[in-house]
């Protein structure tokens, strides 16, 4: 018996790329263009250092020229160390420009705890000021604490503080903020 073979469409046939090599490709062009914006960043970079030693070195020029005949070789040495001093990586200078601001991030959001930490802490003291009366003033009332409660001895001062003031006509204030 005669068997007929089917064809491929046109243009099947033709050899593609196994997955393996198309996806090795991707990532040499991933690489490739990361290394490319690296590159452009670090040329940017440059350029921006670059153009502000020059301004450097044009403001001092004029600095020369203006300035009295006394200081002009003085100034010169000075400009020539400069020049010969070198660029600063622009890099560099941004990345502790960052370097700084993340600490002051950091600060501000340590600040910002401690702010809310001692927010906590106020409000647990209070609630343990009145859980304090009132076990105070439970044990007096029920005869087991020989103490009176300092809120009753407190009163009893407020009291007496006031009578001294109006008999004696003094002028305490601030002394009631004491307690």
């Amino acid at each position: 018996m005669y068997c007929k073979k089917r064809w491929a469409p046109l243009g099947v046939a033709a050899v593609s790329p196994a997955p393996s090599q198309t996806e090795t490709s991707h990532h040499a062009q991933n690489d490739q263009l990361r290394q490319l914006e690296e590159e452009q960043e670090q040329l940017n970079s440059s350029l921006l250092a670059l153009t502000t030693h020059f301004a450097h070195v044009q403001f001092r020029l004029k600095q020369i020229v203006s300035a009295p005949p006394d200081d002009k070789e003085t100034l010169l040495q000075e400009l020539e160390e400069f020049a010969f001093r070198g660029i600063p990586d622009a890099r560099l200078c941004l990345d502790k420009k960052l370097e700084e601001v993340q600490e002051e991030m950091s600060d501000q959001e340590h600040e910002q705890k401690l702010i809310e930490q001692r927010e906590k802490q106020r409000e647990l003291i209070e609630q343990l000021k009145k859980q304090l009366e009132e076990l105070e003033t439970y044990a007096y009332e029920t005869g087991d604490a020989d103490v009176v409660p300092t809120s009753k001895v407190m009163e009893k001062q407020k009291v007496v503080i006031d009578e001294l003031k109006h008999k004696l006509n003094l002028n305490l204030e601030g002394f009631d903020s004491l307690r």
